[in-house]
């Protein structure tokens, strides 16, 4: 509920709401509520551009979600720890974050076990290892698909592109371009006109440039 503020434009109203919130679990001393109040306000901190007071958050409610002992929460908070340090290109510390998570993911049968995977592509990538990374989105759209979060896959084929495209691989990128368009139409996923257009560039510049490859 209280995320839900981000996706309707109102964050602000989301953390008032968030306070209270806490406020109502530290009174009552929940470990548990406070773990999930604290993971709300730290994706409403992310959303708003504030990512260094998100992982804070995040850091403050895995305390929580350690006190609760929910092994799922406490993997759930390593993952997003581990992706908005990835995001903010600290690489080296994000891999190890999302390698905890996964294996506490794995331990509990827990579907979610695939966006740390997603993540761990990330990470990698920011920690220069472009190898690991690709086979970590891999892994992840082999998840994403056997679970039935199809679009979800779809995303990560979309990163493996950029990543890719990164490591100047052109044809990998219009093989992964073409999956996560696939995917996305067979979902009827709203991303899937992005994508197509952005395979349409891609194919563009690939052609453009063969004769500059001939020569």
């Amino acid at each position: 509920m209280i995320t839900s503020y981000s996706h309707l434009g109102r964050p602000k109203v989301g953390l008032e709401q968030a306070a209270v919130a806490l406020r109502l679990a530290q009174e009552l001393d929940s470990a548990r509520h406070q773990a999930e109040v604290l993971r709300a306000m730290a994706f409403l901190h992310e959303q708003h551009d504030e990512p260094k007071l998100a992982i804070d958050l995040l850091r403050e409610s895995l305390h929580w979600c350690r006190r609760w002992g929910h092994g799922p929460a406490i993997a759930k908070t390593l993952n997003l720890i581990g992706y908005y340090e990835a995001k903010r290109g600290n690489g080296s510390d994000a891999v190890e974050l999302c390698r905890e998570a996964i294996t506490l993911f794995a331990a509990a049968g827990d579907p979610a076990e695939a966006d740390a995977w997603d993540s761990l592509g990330l990470a990698c990538r920011m920690a220069g290892d472009p190898k690991t990374s690709a086979e970590s989105y891999r892994h992840a759209i082999e998840l994403f698909h056997r679970t039935g979060f199809h679009h979800a896959a779809g995303h990560s084929w979309v990163a493996l592109a950029d990543l890719q495209e990164e490591w100047d691989e052109p044809e990998a990128v219009l093989a992964s371009l073409r999956s996560a368009l696939a995917v996305f139409r067979e979902v009827a996923w709203h991303e899937a006109e992005r994508i197509h257009r952005r395979l349409i560039r891609t194919m563009t510049s690939r052609a453009a440039s063969a004769p500059d490859r001939a020569s």
